[in-house]
């Protein structure tokens, strides 16, 4: 059933106004912002966003007429943002969108499609729902493994494959490649009969490209040695 639309009536005409019964009054006290057309429901505070990247524009029925502070908002990005953002809802002055408390907004902070929760804070609209960044500083890609044998990856992240070269040289080739070769990395290996020396490096002319990248574990003293624990860590653009 529809809300009831509530009616003064007119006595002088004997035209009855709405008759609200003690039960619908006492449930508003326990009525929940559920988006129903019913009795005791309110409206969602949900829109989907009308703007453009970095100028998102919302629309609300019942319209808001003022923002207060403390107003959560949900809403649908149409565009991704590509740096400092605003918000503008039911016509009202644009709002800055800012993370951490009063930084701008980076490119992709907030993506096409996705779902995204603010509250105003008095002067603008903090972020509080963030989609996973694509940091520089972020580990892309890690992997650790059995280099003895047949090789055996024992965990990774965003690996595809490892392939053994012979003693002690392997290929690893990564599921998501980086955007380029400038990516960093660092590695381990352990020789268990001469502990402490023995390390991760590349032979000359190996592989280090954008989806693969070729290491050696080598011994101090020289020579390449099939190790039974090798671990390697990348941190770069993708």
């Amino acid at each position: 059933m529809a809300k009831t639309n509530f009616t003064d009536g007119d006595p002088s005409q004997g035209i009855l106004g709405t008759i609200v019964s003690a039960a619908f009054l006492n449930g508003l006290g326990s009525h929940r912002h559920d988006g129903l057309d019913a009795d005791g429901s309110g409206p969602i505070d949900y829109a989907v966003d009308s703007g453009a990247a970095n100028a998102y524009v919302l629309t609300f029925s019942p319209a808001f007429t003022a923002y207060i502070t403390g107003l959560p908002i949900v809403f649908k990005a149409a565009n991704a943002n590509t740096g400092a953002s605003t918000l503008a809802i039911n016509g009202m002055e644009a709002k800055a969108v800012k993370k951490n408390v009063s930084d701008a907004l980076a490119a992709n902070d907030i993506k096409a499609g996705q779902v995204v929760t603010v509250v105003f804070d008095g002067t603008n609209f903090q972020l509080v729902s963030r989609m996973e960044p694509n940091k520089e500083s972020a580990v892309k890609g890690w992997i650790n493994f059995n280099g003895t044998g047949t090789i055996a990856i024992n965990d990774h992240y965003n690996v595809s494959s490892i392939t053994d070269n012979g003693t002690g040289d392997y290929t690893i080739t990564w599921d998501t490649d980086f955007a380029n070769a400038n990516y960093a990395v660092a590695g381990f290996c352990r020789d268990n009969n001469t502990p402490g020396n023995s390390f991760v490096t590349q032979p000359t002319g190996g592989i280090y490209t954008a989806g693969q990248i070729q290491i050696v574990a080598m011994k101090s003293g020289g020579g390449y040695f099939d190790s039974a624990v090798v671990t390697l860590i990348a941190i770069g653009d993708q």
